[in-house]
Order: structure tokens, then sequence, then C-alpha cells
């Protein structure tokens, strides 16, 4: 019985992959560097080499990442082949079109109810 193999996947090629993503998704959130590494509990020049992929990180530190980005674990190490290279400039501008959207509808809600806001 013949079993096929899938391609040997590369310690450095996940490592880039991981390290461009959570570079990614800090620009989307408008976190620096330090912002970021304060948050997650390491230090800036940790998640410099995270980001350049050079270092590996612990599950737990990977964990608080998911956490901070509000994301599944997954996604992390998913590579984002097909988007834009400004991806982050994009999401950025569509969560700003929601956000502006769902406070216009807030503000209608609370002046149709009366309610006032806190």
């Amino acid at each position: 019985m013949n079993i096929m193999l899938r391609d040997e996947v590369k310690e450095s090629a996940v490592l880039e992959v991981l390290g461009t993503n959570i570079r990614q998704f800090r620009a989307h959130f408008e976190l620096s560097q330090a912002d970021l590494a304060e948050q997650a509990g390491i230090s800036i020049t940790f998640l410099s080499d995270i980001e350049r992929g050079r270092k590996w990180i612990s599950l737990r530190t990977m964990i608080k990442f998911a956490n901070i980005f509000n994301v599944e674990i997954y996604e992390l190490l998913k590579p984002l082949t097909g988007w834009p290279a400004d991806c982050a400039s994009l999401l950025g501008k569509y969560y700003a079109d929601v956000s502006y959207a769902l406070e216009k509808i807030h503000h209608k809600y609370l002046v149709r109810t009366g309610k006032r806001q806190l």
C-alpha cells in the first residue's frame, strides 16, 4: 500500500507565516511593538524576532496573541495568501466603516427609545 505524504513543512516557512500574521494583526489593531509586547508579557526584542520569523513562541504566548487579536490560534499560523500586501490598512478601512455604521445605528436606537448614552 502506497501512502501519499504531504510535502514536508519547513520550519522557516511556519516561522515566517507566524511572524507576518502577528505583524499584520498588530498593524490592523494599530498597536506598537511596545504595546503588544506589554500585553503579551514579552520583551520588545523578542516580539521583533517573532515578527521577523527568527524565534518560536510558546503555546501560552500564542494563546495570548490569539486573545489580544480576538482570533483563533490557527489563524496565527494560516498563510494569508491571496490577500493584498496592504491588507492591514484594507482591514482597518472596513473596521472603521463598520464601526461608523454601528455607531449610527446605536445613536438612532437611543433617540428612538429615549435612552441616554452613559
